[in-house]
């Protein structure tokens, strides 16, 4: 996967971890297999994987909010496969370049609640939701998606579990 710069395998935290505001980081933050009581916040952090996937968090437990938006910066693939998410996933207003493979790779990503990829979210890569289950609503208003030579491919979800509340895609730019 890369050089790890925070290494969180398996980590339990019974409330909050921040990682916002001034966060930043480069090489791989692997949170496998940990499980947050709480809320994770990435808000305004900036991650690069280096050439490599800047966060691995597949199977992670999230009970709270987890928050990659408002100033939120990947350069890297995001993973969060088989991930549990509580009430909500929002990458609103986040920028995710995945340099050559998926920007957002959440195969069996489940969330109880919303996720929410708006308010000027962009993303230059794939964004996986295979097998995906989101509870409530699934929204990319305003999103900017580039699949990087495959339109086709910026936006995986055909596999998408139904919704059973409200998908949004008004305003959806894909190039």
């Amino acid at each position: 996967m890369g050089k790890r710069v925070l290494n969180c395998d398996g980590l339990t935290v019974t409330g909050r971890m921040n990682c916002c505001e001034g966060f930043t980081a480069t090489g791989l933050i692997s949170l496998v297999g940990a499980s947050i009581g709480g809320g994770l916040d990435f808000e305004g952090a900036q991650l690069d994987g280096n050439g490599r996937p800047a966060l691995n968090a597949d199977e992670l437990t999230v009970t709270g909010v987890m928050s990659c938006g408002k100033g939120f910066q990947s350069n890297g693939e995001i993973r969060l496969h088989s991930a549990r998410i509580g009430p909500l996933l929002s990458f609103s207003g986040a920028q995710l370049d995945g340099n050559g493979r998926p920007a957002l790779n959440a195969d069996g990503l489940t969330v109880t609640g919303a996720m929410w990829c708006e308010e000027g979210f962009r993303c230059k890569g794939e964004i996986r939701l295979r097998s995906a289950r989101i509870g409530l609503q699934l929204s990319f208003s305003g999103a900017q998606l580039d699949g990087v030579g495959s339109p086709a491919t910026a936006l995986k979800f055909s596999e998408l579990c139904p919704i059973p509340g409200d998908s949004t895609l008004r305003y959806l730019w894909c190039k």
